[in-house]
This record gives structure tokens, sequence and C-alpha cells, in this order.
């Protein structure tokens, strides 16, 4: 098709097709729009992060001008017009990533960027758009659609404690000899997701377990009382 615009003209062409029989021509179907591979991670080390890579735009997917840069929008809306609204605008020569093409049978070149100085626990919603002189394309959303920020909770050092069972009147001596109470601290952080359960991890000895029972008698031959040591 020899199309003729101005250059002062940067919206290019609308188009749409039809199939057409002896019975006239069908409902249109617009042009496909590029969509770009975004994908949405979170970052173990970093519980305020998230790691957003996505699909390069080269030729002929360009529309004939090479992309300068991306704009990646986020957001704690879906709609994007409401909540916390952040954007950026990245150079095509400062995102590289070190995925393969080949990553998930993809064959494209993937671009790396990181989110930073997010709250934890709070769902994102990312989109991103490829930039070239005629102007801001159309915007391609993550998957998955949204994502937390988050890691594992912090850890619990200096904080655990063990102390001995003494027997007492509520606690017979067998319960004493065979027992051991453990206390911690709460976390300082949940990094983003409520704690739901604690993980308690004990190492046992080789040596030999074993009870001992010894019979005490006063020398008139009745039971022996007190404490002895």
């Amino acid at each position: 098709i020899g199309l003729e615009q101005s250059s002062s003209m940067l919206q290019g062409f609308g188009v749409r097709v039809s199939a057409g029989n002896s019975e006239g021509y069908g409902i249109p179907c617009p042009a496909t729009i590029l969509t770009l591979v975004v994908e949405l991670e979170r970052v173990a080390s970093n519980p305020s992060s998230l790691a957003l890579h996505f699909t390069s735009v080269t030729s002929p997917d360009d529309r004939g001008a090479i992309v300068s840069g991306y704009f990646v929008e986020w957001s704690t809306s879906d709609s994007f017009d409401s909540g916390i609204v952040f954007n950026a605008t990245l150079s095509a020569d400062s995102i590289y990533s070190e995925r393969l093409s080949s990553y998930n049978g993809r064959d494209k070149l993937f671009n790396y960027y990181l989110i930073e100085e997010l709250t934890p626990g709070v769902e994102y919603f990312v989109r991103v758009s490829a930039v070239n002189e005629a102007g801001t394309g159309h915007s391609s959303r993550s998957t998955p659609l949204a994502l937390a920020p988050g890691s594992k909770p912090t850890d619990l050092d200096n904080q655990v404690t063990v102390t001995r069972v003494v027997a007492d009147t509520t606690v017979s001596v067998m319960e004493s000899s065979s027992t051991l109470r453990v206390s911690w601290r709460v976390p300082f952080s949940d990094n983003g997701f409520v704690i739901s359960g604690y993980l308690i991890e004990y190492w046992v000895s080789n040596g030999v377990n074993e009870v001992q029972e010894i019979s005490l008698q006063s020398p008139s031959g009745s039971p022996a009382q007190g404490t002895f040591t």
C-alpha cells in the first residue's frame, strides 16, 4: 500500500481489515498492536523492590523509527488513574538484562529495571510502553497483573533463649528432666507478609537415653522425705 503523509503528522495511519465474500464484508478488525512481554518478580534480598523484565522492540515492530527508550508506570490502582502512581522514562542503552533471549522460547532481547522504594506487602500494577521519535506507543501490562514486594521475615538473631523447666507442684520430675522451654521475640519485621508460623529445630546428640531410679529409705525403714543433692 503506497501511503503518503506529512512528517508533521505523528499519529500515523489507522488500519482495519474485513473479510469479504459474495454477500459482502464482515465486521472489521483493527490491525494488531505490538505487545511487549512484561514479567514481574519479587527480589529475595530486597523486600521493598520488584524486578521488571520486558522484551525489546526492534525492526520491523518499531514502525520504522528506532526505539530510544521505554516508559514504565507502576501504581496501586489497576486503572492507573487513582491511588499511588509513579513512572520512569528509561534509556534503551541503560537497561541491559542478563536474561538470555531464549528464555521461555521468547527469542527476544530482554531489558531489566528494578522498581525500588515500594511498600512491602502492597500490590502494585505495572505497565510498559516503547518510545521512539514519533512518541509513546501502547502500554503492555505485566505478568502477573499485580504483585506485592516482600520477602521472608528478618532473622531472630540473639532473640532465642532456652531454659530448663524446674520441677514443682505442677511439673513432675519426669517432665522437668525431659523438657526444655524455648522462647523468642517476634521478628523485627515481617517484610510485608503476616507471619503464619514458626519452624523450631533441635538437635539430639548420640548419647544414651536412660532413666535412673534410686530408692531411699530412712533407718527406720519408712520412705525418705526431704530434699536431696
